[in-house]
Parts: C-alpha cells; structure tokens; sequence
C-alpha cells in the first residue's frame, strides 16, 4: 500500500511564493503598459487621452511596489503633477494614465493573478 505524506507549511509556503511571484508580474506588467501609455506625441495631450511626454519625468518616475503579505501591489509616481494629469485639476481636465492602463488590461493580468498566465 502506498503512503502519502503531507507537509501542510511547505505547501502553504509554496501558494505564498507562487501568488507573491503572480503579483509582482501582474504589478509590473501594468507599470510597463503605463510607461508605453505615455506617448511622445505632440501637441500636449488632450482631456482623456494618455499623457504626452515633455521632459520624460513622469515615465521615468512610473514604480511598481508589491507587498506580498498584505496581498497588495501598487502602481504609480512619486510626482505630484502625476496625480493632477490622473485627476485633473480646477483648470485642466484629466489625463487619465494609471487607473485607465489597469481598466485596459484587467483582461491580461486576470490569468496571471488566477495562476494561469
């Protein structure tokens, strides 16, 4: 007869790794999309289109940060005009880069998340 044995905490630890390893592709496949979403078109962007580059700041500055404990990763910058072109302001209407990016690929990085991909 056959025996099998089952190590509980190596098995948890191997979900733990392989769900923090499928964030951390998620999180960076966006943050790479957002990066290509900021064009180097010219004139300066119009209201709802993805932001144009001036001096390339903003793209250079696009972070990706997992924090696999709490199961979270983040996608953004650390520049205050990259909320105003995400959000707009009282005198110019928003840009929308990072959370249009997520909408755009929640489709691509569903599978990852899922384990699938």
């Amino acid at each position: 007869m056959a025996r099998v044995k089952y190590y509980p905490e190596a098995v948890k630890r191997d979900v733990r790794q392989r769900a923090c390893r499928a964030l951390k592709t998620a999180a960076e496949m966006v943050r790479n999309q957002v990066v290509r979403n900021i064009s180097t078109g010219r004139p300066p962007s119009q209201p709802g289109e993805f932001p144009h580059v001036d001096t390339g700041h903003l793209r250079q500055s696009i972070f990706s940060d997992t924090d696999c404990a709490e199961g979270r990763a983040i996608v953004g910058t650390p520049l205050l005009y990259g909320l105003y072109l995400e959000v707009g302001t009282e005198h110019m209407a928003p840009r929308p880069y990072l959370s249009r990016t997520l909408e755009e690929m929640r489709g691509q990085i569903k599978p990852v998340l899922e384990g699938g991909g």
